[in-house]
């Protein structure tokens, strides 16, 4: 008796690739109200996300090979997609903060008692942003966030060193202006010409003439 393959073995088996909004949402790491503005912004556009319009089928899903690719690229998004409204004046403002948790930043909003995470620091903000929105009930243009970076302590500390050093070099370049200006003047008051200060101190007669003119 001759042994007969299955008539199916041969067909290739369909795989879904089509993803409800918080399947795409978990796939591309972000929140499912973040996700859906982001999304606001692509839909409809060349960058479009989601799978072809289906014939009687209401809601269109997402393309897991276009999410995918979306997310290795960076989740790209038009500048004026990842900008945070600008808040009217007297907004309420909304401290949060970003930490590094290995490969993802954990922003927390202590005031609102949740939080969020992502995994590129620059959709922080906007992040932030929804989220308040979303918690307090009120309008895009309500909210400010607050935005600040923990960064590792060694890190910390040598950029406050940095920074430290900087206002001490302003400070020493403001004493060097000033010493050359009093040297200006002093040769001035002993009769020396402009020509003749400049030729001594390496500089033109216009620069010696305008260090004469400074208030010290």
């Amino acid at each position: 008796m001759t042994n007969t393959a299955p008539a199916y073995e041969n067909v290739p088996v369909e795989i879904d690739i089509a993803l409800t909004i918080e399947e795409a949402a978990q796939r591309a790491g972000m929140t499912v109200p973040y996700f859906r503005t982001l999304m606001g912004k692509l839909n409809g556009t060349e960058d479009d996300l989601r799978t072809p319009v289906q014939p009687g089928v209401r809601a269109r899903k997402y393309d897991i090979n276009k999410v995918d690719a979306w997310k290795a690229a960076g989740t790209p998004i038009r500048k004026e997609a990842i900008r945070v409204p600008q808040a009217k004046p007297g907004a309420r403002q909304i401290e949060a903060t970003a930490t590094r948790q290995g490969t993802r930043w954990i922003v927390d909003l202590p005031e609102i008692g949740q939080g969020t995470q992502t995994e590129n620091l620059r959709n922080a903000e906007r992040m932030a942003h929804t989220l308040a929105v979303t918690k307090l009930g009120v309008a895009l243009d309500e909210v400010a966030i607050n935005l600040t970076y923990t960064l590792p302590e060694t890190a910390s500390t040598k950029w406050q060193q940095s920074k430290d050093r900087e206002r001490e070099a302003k400070d020493i370049a403001a004493q060097a202006a000033r010493l050359k200006a009093e040297t200006v003047h002093d040769l001035r008051d002993q009769g020396y010409t402009f020509q003749d200060i400049g030729e001594m101190l390496s500089m033109s007669p216009q620069r010696a003439q305008q260090l004469s003119q400074e208030n010290l």
